[in-house]
């Protein structure tokens, strides 16, 4: 939606520009940024495919970590062909094993996909904190549908991290979270 706005707002700018210097010359080549132009011989490159806003990022091979900086997800994609899936992994850092030990609960409740609640793709799962917490979404199921359906280009995924310690620490129970939003290629 920004790019139609910066676009119109743009062409419109050059239009105005160029009746007031009365050179109604085709501007074919103006630059906006360093890496893109504008043509006014071609307006389709002005307008973007209705859908999704631009704020948010394709998934991508990475690293995401929690904001109290305590776990984080790394995530490998597959987009090379129709059978679209994620992998990952989450991992609580070394410096926080003191915050979770002897074990802890992780899961992917609250985790959506075009909007939608899906049922968890990673059961509630106990381990000690050093353990690799890992698994994929290729097929997933939204709550209370019958159907599986496959992950697809353009679906976009709310994948929720949680982590949380078994036993409490001085009377606080220790949790930490990783949120991860993301277009799938």
């Amino acid at each position: 939606m920004k790019k139609l706005l910066m676009s119109v707002s743009t062409l419109l700018l050059v239009l105005l520009l160029s009746i007031s210097s009365f050179q109604l010359k085709s501007a074919s080549a103006i630059s906006l940024e360093s890496n893109s132009t504008l043509s006014l011989e071609n307006p389709s490159d002005l307008i973007e495919p209705f859908g999704y806003d631009d704020e948010i990022p394709y998934c991508k091979n990475g690293t995401y970590n929690s904001d109290d900086g305590e776990s984080y997800v790394t995530l490998q994609t597959n987009t090379s062909s129709t059978d679209r899936s994620i992998q990952w992994g989450y991992f609580i850092k070394p410096s926080a094993y003191h915050l979770y030990k002897p074990k802890l609960t992780v899961s992917m409740s609250g985790t959506r996909i075009n909007d939608q609640r899906i049922n968890s793709p990673y059961p509630m799962r106990d381990e000690s904190p050093n353990y690799l917490f890992h698994g994929s979404i290729k097929v997933y199921q939204i709550i209370g549908g019958s159907n599986s359906n496959n992950l697809k280009s353009g679906d976009i995924l709310n994948l929720v991290y949680n982590g949380i310690a078994t036993t409490s620490i001085n009377g606080v129970t220790n949790n930490t979270y990783v949120g991860i939003e993301c277009v799938v290629r």
